[in-house]
């Protein structure tokens, strides 16, 4: 196995952004953890409050308001950890098998595909303008998407990260990489750095 390992090519490596986004899979198990514990105290005291009435609400009531309340931390919660595992950290290449690298909260995971298991890719790249009272801005959006068959939702690959081999990526994705490079607008990050 630690051969299997020494022979793969390095293809995309994320850094930061990577760890940005799981410090908000970590915010989003914290909200989680919040909202379940306000649930259970709303499931206890709803309506008791001088603002609510003064009176206990029926069960019913009670459960309704502290389900939903959990219930919208958990569904924020489980989105983000969703994002989390789609969301490239690294990809590695050894012949036709490539391994994708993500994480889900603190667990890493490795998942070992063949160039046919590739369905389809793109390359995105949205700006919006809008006005400060200072200046004008031009936030720019870019990312690969890499699909697997049979999977419902595809990879998402930053252009951003830390390192890049495009030749290896395009023998990945070529359709995505031929749309990143071709783009004039797409922003070469490695210049500001």
């Amino acid at each position: 196995m630690r051969k299997q390992m020494s022979d793969q090519i390095k293809v995309v490596e994320n850094g930061w952004r990577a760890m940005r986004v799981e410090f908000m899979a970590y915010v989003g198990i914290a909200a989680a953890l919040g909202s379940i514990w306000w649930g259970a105290q709303l499931l206890e005291t709803y309506g008791m409050n001088p603002g609510d009435g003064g009176v206990l609400r029926p069960f019913e009531e009670r459960l309704m308001v502290a389900a939903i309340t959990a219930g919208c931390g958990i569904a924020f919660a489980v989105g983000l950890l969703v994002y989390q595992s789609l969301f490239v950290v690294g990809i590695s290449r050894a012949g036709d098998a490539f391994y994708v690298h993500s994480k889900v909260a603190c667990f890493n995971m490795i998942k070992r595909l063949n160039l046919n298991d590739v369905s389809g890719s793109s390359y995105v790249h949205k700006s919006a303008e809008f006005y400060t009272f200072e200046q004008r801005a031009t936030p720019r959006q870019q990312y690969l998407t890499m699909r697997i068959k049979g999977w419902w939702l595809p990879y998402i690959i930053d252009p951003q990260a830390r390192h890049i081999d495009r030749a290896q990526l395009f023998k990945i994705i070529p359709k995505a990489v031929s749309s990143w490079n071709s783009d004039p607008a797409a922003i070469d990050w490695k210049s500001f750095r």
